[in-house]
């Protein structure tokens, strides 16, 4: 336990005191049910059509004084995973309008690490636009940190798009900045960490990625930044595992999520760590504690737009389980969601998991019916992959 606690900066009393909860104890905290988004997303657009370069918290204030005012629920800032995607997008249209240069500045790098949270398809163009802008602004000022920020999220898009030439050169830049003193200590941890495992993730370099990040997760511990220190941590599982590491992976993956679940409101950051924990279990072959993690996971997938990094997982699941019907199935699914994602691609440990399932599926089937399955499953929709995935019989 103390060991555990340590690891997530967590307090023992604060742990002590959850595991001594009664069975039927419900924290309401978490995993709620997602309600309808109309009227809140009607309540943002009409506090920031003025005000472009809100970001989702400030938004989120206007619309909770607002609220407060007729007595009516306030609104979890961090929960409003939907609705920054919407305010990047109701924004951005209307930033060219703004008089402030600064404030243009700041809403379209805002609204380009949203894009390019999200992979989507404007999210290269959007950074480069960001850089551009940051880039002028400290020239003006003097003031260098948002340009580094912008950079960062140039690395990830480019990266995305497989740009290694566009990633190498921003990635220079960014290291050069680190060099000369341009940016804090700090700024570099946060922003550039992500950016270095991204780099190392595309490049193949698991030894750097593994050096970066507990670099990184040190720094944190260091500073007890308990809040910050699972984003690392989660990044560690999947670096651990690309480098051959499963069983170093799954431990650490255990030991995170049991920290989460105990102290964390964030579904979407349980979710991340629920996913490359699945991942480690199943290189593993523990395919029977994978099942639990993936159940629980894969019913926010698609809130938090990791459906298919998780479909590549499920199918792989299915066929540990020998049911290879269902694997053949589902491993069209997420093929078919990266073709559809044009700025998304399978990274390593889900194209281990992909070519796995399909090699063990396409074994046990024959080459007529697996041909067949891999048809059908272009048909497949959202709500039809739990029953697949999950049923006791082999769909």
């Amino acid at each position: 336990m103390t060991a555990v606690c340590r690891a997530l900066g967590l307090a023992r009393s604060n742990v002590h005191a959850l595991r001594a909860k009664s069975p039927s104890w419900i924290d309401h905290r978490c995993d709620r049910a997602p309600h309808g988004d109309d009227q809140l997303l009607a309540d943002i657009r009409e506090q920031i059509t003025e005000l472009p370069s809100y970001g989702y918290r400030r938004a989120c204030a206007l619309v909770n004084r607002k609220r407060a005012s007729s007595g009516a629920l306030r609104v979890l800032p961090r929960a409003l995973f939907t609705e920054r995607y919407a305010i990047a997008d109701a924004c951005e249209p209307l930033l060219d309008a703004e008089p402030s240069a600064y404030l243009r500045m700041f809403g379209l790098l805002s609204t380009a690490l949203t894009w390019i949270y999200t992979k989507r398809q404007e999210s290269g163009g959007a950074a480069e636009r960001a850089v551009a802008r940051a880039r002028e602004h400290g020239r003006l000022t003097g003031d260098r940190r948002y340009l580094y920020v912008a950079l960062t999220g140039l690395v990830y898009a480019m990266a995305l798009r497989r740009d290694l030439e566009s990633m190498s050169i921003a990635f220079a830049e960014m290291q050069d900045m680190e060099n000369t003193g341009c940016v804090s200590k700090h700024l570099a941890l946060y922003w550039g960490s992500s950016a270095k495992d991204r780099v190392g993730s595309l490049t193949g370099d698991h030894a750097e990625r593994l050096r970066a990040l507990y670099e990184c997760i040190g720094c944190y511990r260091d500073a007890g930044d308990a809040v910050l220190l699972p984003l690392p941590m989660a990044a560690l599982i999947d670096c651990e595992l690309a480098a051959g590491n499963a069983q170093a992976a799954a431990t650490l993956g255990r030991t995170l999520l049991s920290g989460l679940e105990m102290s964390s409101r964030d579904e979407q950051q349980l979710d991340f760590a629920r996913c490359n924990l699945c991942a480690a279990l199943l290189a593993t072959d523990l395919y029977a504690e994978a099942r639990a993690v993936a159940e629980a996971g894969w019913c926010h997938a698609r809130r938090f737009e990791l459906h298919t990094c998780w479909a590549d997982y499920l199918a792989l699941l299915a066929a540990l389980e020998q049911r290879f019907t269902a694997a053949a199935r589902l491993c069209v699914y997420p093929t078919a969601a990266y073709a559809a994602a044009v700025e998304s691609r399978r990274q390593a440990n889900e194209s281990a998991a992909f070519d796995r399932a399909s090699r063990l599926a396409n074994t046990a089937l024959s080459i007529t019916e697996f041909e067949r399955l891999h048809a059908e499953g272009h048909t497949l929709r959202d709500e039809a992959i739990a029953a697949i995935a999950f049923g006791n019989a082999d769909l």
